[in-house]
Parts: C-alpha cells; structure tokens; sequence
C-alpha cells in the first residue's frame, strides 16, 4: 500500500542518516573478545542452574500443571511424556527461566529498552528471514542495529541497564527499562514460588542482573549476536558445536533433542563487521 510504502521510505532514510553517523563514530567502539562474551553467558547459565536447584517440588507435575511455565517458549516444545519425566524437573526450571529471558529480553536488542516501536522498525526494514525470525545480519542491518543501540545507550547510560540503579539522566527511558526488568524478575518468581513457595528468590536480582548486562555487551558488537536454540526434533549426534548434553543426557551419544535446558550463544561475522555470513558458535545449547 501507499502507507507502507511511505514508511519503508521513512525508514530507510533514517538508516541512510544513522550509517553515516557509524562512520563518524565508528572508531569509539572496542569488540568484546568472544572468550569473554562466552563466559558472561555461562555465568549467567551457572546463575540461573543454581537457582533451579534450590527449587523444591512436591511432586513431579508440580511444574507443568502451570500454564505459564508448560506454554512457555522452550518448555511448550517438549513432548507431554517427556515433561513428566522427574528426572527433568531441574532442566524443566532452567528451560523455564531461559524462555523468560529470551521472551523478554534476547529476542531484540532494543527489548531491553521496552521500545516495541524499534523493535518492529528493525524487522521492517531488514526482514524477518534470519534464524528466530531475526533480519539476516547484513552490514546496513548490523550498523543500524548498532548506533541505534548506542543513540539509546547515550541518553542512560550503562548502569541503569546492568543494576537497575536509575541515573536520572533520561527518566522515561530510564522508567521502561526498570519496568522490563521488574516483569522479567516478576515472571520467573512469580510462577516458581507457586511451586516452591518455601524457597528463598534472591538469586533472582543476580539473574536479572547478569541477563541485561549480558544483552547490552551482545547487542553493542559490530558483529551479529544472538542467543539460540535448536528444535524439539533436531538430530544430536553426541558433542557438536551448537549442541552439548545436559547431565541427565550425557551417556546419550546419538538421538534427538527432546528438550532445550539451555540456549546457546552464536556469532555472526568478526569484531569489524564483516564477513557477516560466517557463523560461529561461541558457547553451545544444552539439550
């Protein structure tokens, strides 16, 4: 239609206007050494498994007979015989808390900023034909990503992000970001103290903490970064680079995934920007 056409056109120019302001700022920018992004998400990943085993069941559909945590994005892929395997109870938690995360958080860059409208600008612009419906990582789509994230990043500030600590600089802003990461925060402990209402949440604050430090450092490369998981149905052939095993599927050397307890964290292209088609898995799912 006319209109769509008109906002393409609008976006557009908004990318023409934000790449040559990269230009001008791209020196500023330090990449993240993959090692150290690696071991941000498996602390985050420790965080989160800690706190599943503090959790309590009184019995072994105690989790799943909650619509929020059985519907959830990793949980909801599991087969019915498979959820109600005791066993997986704990995996069940982690894959819960991840869904969470990724609903919330990972699954944009400007999620974090409760700002729906980007977001949606994003895809608009730059497809949606990418693994999770994300635009294929191009140098236009990545460099727009990039200083959109870092025009953002300029009016708050790191802090406000990582620790929920509010500087005052930009209060509405400031505002949607407390408010993303009190429903991410009200979201896991909400429903896991239906099932353990005995246990003590204060591990969740470090989870938030580690998540939304974890998503600005991804979301602030040149490069494409996004957290991953496979399908319910995928083949595991045993240790691979997108794919480890849980505890409970160790001695499993060949099968299907049945469960994701943990996403995994890929990379596309270098610390420049470039080579954008070149996938690299920087820490595997746990399945």
């Amino acid at each position: 239609s006319v209109s769509n056409r008109s906002l393409v056109e609008a976006l557009e120019a908004k990318v023409l206007s934000l790449q040559q302001q990269l230009l001008c700022n791209v020196e500023k920018i330090d990449p993240v050494p993959d090692a150290m992004l690696a071991t941000e998400f498996r602390q985050l990943a420790k965080a989160i498994k800690g706190l599943s085993r503090q959790i309590q069941f009184n019995d072994s559909d105690s989790l799943i007979r909650i619509d929020a945590i059985r519907q959830s994005l990793l949980v909801g892929r599991v087969k019915q015989e498979d959820l109600k395997s005791a066993v997986r109870m704990r995996p069940i938690v982690e894959a819960f808390v991840w869904s969470v995360l990724y609903g919330r958080l990972f699954c944009s860059p400007f999620y974090m900023f409760e700002s729906i409208d980007l977001a949606n600008d994003f895809l608009v612009l730059f497809g949606e034909d990418h693994q999770h419906q994300w635009p294929s990582p191009t140098t236009s789509s990545e460099q727009w990503r990039l200083i959109s994230m870092e025009q953002l990043l300029h009016q708050v500030g790191e802090e406000v992000i990582t620790t929920g600590i509010v500087q005052e600089k930009c209060p509405q802003l400031e505002a949607n970001i407390q408010r993303v990461r009190s429903k991410v925060k009200d979201n896991i402990e909400g429903y896991l103290v239906r099932v353990s209402p005995g246990t003590n949440f204060s591990r969740v604050d470090d989870i938030v903490d580690k998540a939304f430090s974890l998503a600005l450092h991804i979301f602030l490369q040149r490069c494409r970064i996004q957290v991953v998981y496979p399908e319910v149905g995928d083949a595991y052939e045993g240790e691979q680079p997108h794919l480890d095993s849980i505890a409970e599927s160790i001695e499993v050397e060949k099968g299907s995934v049945a469960l994701i307890a943990s996403p995994g964290l890929a990379k596309w292209g270098d610390g420049e920007g470039k080579h954008l088609d070149q996938r690299l898995d920087l820490v595997p799912a746990m399945v």
